[in-house]
């Protein structure tokens, strides 16, 4: 705090508020049927297991039975009161109540997430948000390092670093308005036949996601998810004529086959089914696992 304050350049870079959001993470959050509380089902409170960039999450409950999150930064393998990430709020199937500690049966969990439990509808709650913030580089002695030619000497150099921090009102806000938008624009993407509405069938595997309460494909993504996929395979339909026009009937096949892939990665990468991977930061792909089974 000594050496930004003494140097303007400095009180510049970390006046800069700004981060980058690099990623959501969701629980899905039921009401137990002992106490009333809100219990989020997370089977790991590890965010990070990167060496030497240990994270976790914090669950704290109030006295009016909902939950704060927050994330913390892990020494030895614990939180700065004593934390331990290794914790989970679910296992095979069975919750845990973080408030009255009372178990929450596995039928209990799937018949609120269908919907048609004695205590409502599961919902979906940001625990933690990946963010990126540039910040001076430091040399061994605590001062800022400098370019020392070039066009930037004299500069501060910078260095990137990902952290968590809890959902903020402008996460929230935006996540309410990308379901308004989608929406709004659902009708007319139907219509276009671009959004998966049709019926998941009846198999070994799909039987999971029905257990779940998710009937249609569509169903296994978020409204942000969506909203992400369906400007995008849009766009890349309305394309594919100019495409074949420009690089003729073969060619252009080839191309868009290859931006097919592009957008089936991104999907892959992006729906309810993916898991966060702490020890390499990151999500991992839908089918990474080649089944169904709850995420």
């Amino acid at each position: 705090e000594r050496v930004v304050r003494g140097d303007p350049e400095l009180m510049r870079l970390y006046g800069q508020t700004e981060h980058d959001q690099n990623g959501i993470l969701y629980c899905r959050m039921v009401k137990c049927p002992s106490c009333g509380g809100e219990s989020p089902l997370m089977n790991s409170l590890w965010l990070s297991k990167a060496p030497g960039d240990m994270w976790g999450v914090r669950i704290s409950p109030q006295k009016d039975k909902s939950v704060v999150f927050d994330a913390y930064e892990v020494t030895a393998g614990r939180g700065p009161n004593g934390e331990n990430p290794e914790e989970s709020t679910v296992s095979n199937g069975v919750g845990q109540c973080v408030h009255c500690r009372q178990a929450i049966p596995g039928d209990d969990i799937k018949a609120q997430a269908r919907g048609d439990g004695r205590h409502g509808k599961w919902w979906e709650r940001v625990y933690a948000v990946q963010a990126v913030r540039f910040q001076p580089k430091m040399d061994a002695r605590g001062r800022p390092q400098r370019f020392a030619s070039g066009d930037r000497a004299g500069e501060i150099k910078t260095e990137k670093v990902k952290f968590f921090r809890p959902a903020t009102e402008h996460d929230e806000t935006a996540l309410r308005l990308s379901e308004e938008r989608l929406n709004t624009n659902w009708s007319r993407w139907e219509s276009d036949d671009l959004i998966p509405t049709e019926s998941i069938p009846a198999g070994s595997k799909t039987s999971e996601p029905l257990r779940y309460g998710m009937q249609r494909w569509s169903d296994l993504f978020t409204s942000r998810q969506l909203l992400g996929h369906l400007p995008l395979v849009e766009r890349f339909r309305a394309l594919q004529p100019e495409i074949r026009a420009a690089l003729g009937e073969a060619r252009g096949n080839a191309v868009i086959t290859y931006l097919q892939f592009m957008v089936d990665k991104f999907v892959d990468y992006n729906s309810r089914q993916t898991r966060w991977i702490p020890q390499r930061t990151s999500v991992s792909g839908t089918f990474s696992r080649h089944d169904f089974s709850l995420k």
